[in-house]
């Protein structure tokens, strides 16, 4: 009976000890575990990144793609050609158009006028930097984008022809006797709208805005002088090739 207990006691001690012992190894895995987790989990977002840059830079390129287009180069200068005499047309109807005191409908083909300036030049450029290939590329924004055209065409007219109306002391129209400090206008996308359409706006109904004629015919006339000159640019190079 003795030797039974003993043998009970000596069983219990040593799955005490084995108890005891087992949680440490245990504890061990589960932070060896953890660990290599947390760099399965690294190594995940790692490439998760890696491939996400990649698709980034892929969609940029499929963007930019999209954003552009092709003209065969033997067909630019059918294009300017036509832009050139749509342009000699948008002055001749300016032109019309202040004669008969139309002056708002008169600065919006002149802005027109002077879009078809910003691609004429965006063409020719083209054409010229492409040298050797047989298609040409144009941003599609030169056909669809007044902002984009104009922004082209800033630089070929004088800063002096883009304001048609300087900031100047007018006749109230209400009271003879007094006197307003008008702003100056200056040719921008939504002066076209505003010569266009009547629309309302802070309580008022707007349409058109203070001008001068002579500016007008200024913008115009400097429009058409740009014109000469890009197409005088454009004579010399075929003489060259």
């Amino acid at each position: 009976m003795k030797r039974w207990l003993r043998f009970r006691l000596v069983r219990s001690v040593v799955y005490s000890t084995l108890t005891i012992r087992a949680p440490p190894v245990v504890q061990e895995n589960v932070i060896l575990r953890g660990i290599s987790s947390d760099k399965r989990q690294r190594q995940v977002a790692n490439s998760h990144s890696e491939l996400g840059n990649k698709k980034a830079a892929t969609n940029a390129r499929e963007q930019l793609a999209k954003g552009m287009l092709e003209i065969p180069r033997n067909k630019i200068d059918d294009g300017l050609k036509r832009i050139a005499r749509n342009i000699r047309s948008f002055s001749k109807d300016v032109d019309l158009l202040l004669k008969s005191r139309s002056d708002w409908h008169a600065i919006a083909l002149a802005i027109f006028a002077l879009e078809e300036l910003g691609k004429y030049n965006a063409l020719q450029e083209a054409k010229r930097t492409a040298t050797g290939t047989a298609s040409v590329k144009i941003n599609k924004k030169l056909f669809v984008n007044h902002a984009y055209k104009q922004a082209i065409a800033k630089g070929l007219l004088p800063d002096k022809t883009w304001t048609l109306l300087p900031r100047v002391v007018l006749l109230d129209p209400e009271d003879s006797s007094k006197h307003v400090l008008s702003h100056s206008v200056k040719v921008s996308p939504q002066l076209r709208l505003d010569c266009l359409f009547v629309d309302w706006k802070d309580g008022n109904w707007n349409f058109g805005f203070p001008e001068s004629r002579e500016h007008v015919r200024d913008f115009v006339h400097a429009i058409e002088d740009a014109l000469w000159v890009l197409e005088t640019v454009d004579r010399r190079l075929k003489q060259q090739t």
